[in-house]
């Protein structure tokens, strides 16, 4: 299959914001604040975008595989974190925290990978089950999704952060709804700029309008939104800095 240039795109740029938003080292940074106010929801929405909706393979094996392909890089970023706390952030530096010392704290800081492992057995179960009728099952799960999000009390995480995945899973359909949409507006021929640059519009004006909503269930957004999102703040009065 063809690689999709304009997600590479996305995605590269993306990923150097992220590294950008670390370099700063400071989420009171302005800037730093901008990235963090959509470059999680970005992962998520492409994640979508990209999902695979052919059944293939035992429904186990399938989630064993995915699961492992997720679970074993947050391991192994877990064991990473708490090496460069312990040599680094005690012998060295002497800043690392009771708590940035503790294998829990360093696997469970990986949020998005726990999150994201959820998300993709929500999505496998979810094709296997509505395979005749994925459209509609999405578009029906994409308003509970918001709904969720907009209902649930702020702040709320839970075990395996849990609480976040709905949120996270709206991300996901409105990407993979919005790869459908771009496939839709193709097959119709309306126009070679249209079918050109639909998708990079569709992805762009759905992720700023879900992050939106996910204003009202922080933990979807990095650090709980404690940072106050920029991007909002240009449009309303009621975030906090």
């Amino acid at each position: 299959m063809e690689r999709n240039k304009q997600v590479d795109i996305i995605r590269g740029v993306a990923i150097l914001l992220v590294v950008l938003e670390h370099a700063l080292g400071t989420s009171d940074n302005f800037f730093a604040k901008i990235i963090l106010s959509f470059h999680m929801p970005v992962f998520f929405i492409l994640s979508g975008y990209l999902a695979h909706e052919k059944i293939t393979g035992n429904f186990g094996a399938v989630i064993k595989k995915k699961i492992k392909r997720l679970l074993i890089p947050q391991l192994t970023l877990a064991i990473l974190s708490l090496l460069y706390n312990f040599f680094i952030g005690k012998l060295v530096l002497h800043t690392a925290t009771a708590e940035e010392l503790s294998i829990f704290y360093c696997f469970f800081r990986w949020w998005f990978l726990l999150v994201m492992a959820q998300v993709v057995i929500a999505w496998e179960v979810l094709t296997r089950i509505c395979k005749n009728y994925l459209i509609e099952a999405e578009g029906i799960l994409l308003g509970v999704c918001i709904i969720y999000t907009i209902v649930v009390p702020q702040g709320v995480s839970g075990p395996l952060y849990i609480a976040v995945t709905p949120v996270a899973f709206g991300y996901y359909l409105a990407g993979n709804l919005i790869h459908k949409a771009g496939r839709i507006l193709k097959d119709k021929q309306i126009g070679e700029k249209i079918t050109g640059k639909g998708n990079i519009v569709l992805l762009l004006v759905s992720c700023a309008l879900i992050t939106v909503l996910s204003l009202y269930n922080k933990p979807v957004l990095m650090y709980e939104n404690s940072y106050g999102n920029v991007l909002i703040s240009l449009v309303t009065e009621d975030i906090m800095f």
